[in-house]
């Protein structure tokens, strides 16, 4: 199993002990002991946070072409459309973005802001996000997103 797809992984369940990491792996085919895997979090700064692992930072290798379109459901909804089974890795960039950058927590009005701070909270299903916003942010947060996935 790569890297990349024990990332994934991470991305898209929550997983709160190396075991169970261990039987998704083997569920995919993969041998791999407890011994490996716990070297192979530590080499990707995997880290555990409130009981989950989480993935580092992955927005810099994110998926170009992940996000497909974007929709406005006024007066505080945006529906974001993916690939099918993407949904779920793009929900979790945008909020780990929102809670883990620093620039998330800088002021709303500031052109340097790269986080989403705007995001109240985020519903994925197969192929689509739902983004909860306050009403104000809706189609700026519209824009960072659509500018945020366009330059990656």
């Amino acid at each position: 199993m790569t890297n990349k797809e024990i990332l994934k992984i991470l991305a898209t369940e929550q997983i709160g002990d190396q075991h169970e990491l261990l039987k998704i792996i083997e569920g995919r085919g993969y041998s791999m002991t407890q011994s490996t895997l716990s070297r192979r979090l530590k080499k990707l700064g995997v880290k555990k946070k409130h009981g989950i692992y989480m993935a580092p930072n992955v927005v810099q290798g994110a998926m170009p072409g992940l996000l497909k379109r974007i929709d406005e459901a006024p007066p505080n909804l945006l529906v974001l459309h993916t690939s099918p089974g993407h949904a779920q890795a793009l929900a979790y960039q945008l909020d780990y973005i929102s809670a883990n950058d620093p620039e998330s927590v800088t002021s709303l009005t500031s052109s340097e802001d790269t986080g989403f701070p705007e995001i109240i909270g985020t519903v994925a299903g197969d192929d689509t996000v739902l983004i909860v916003t306050k009403p104000e942010h809706l189609r700026s947060l519209k824009e960072k997103i659509s500018k945020h996935w366009q330059s990656l």
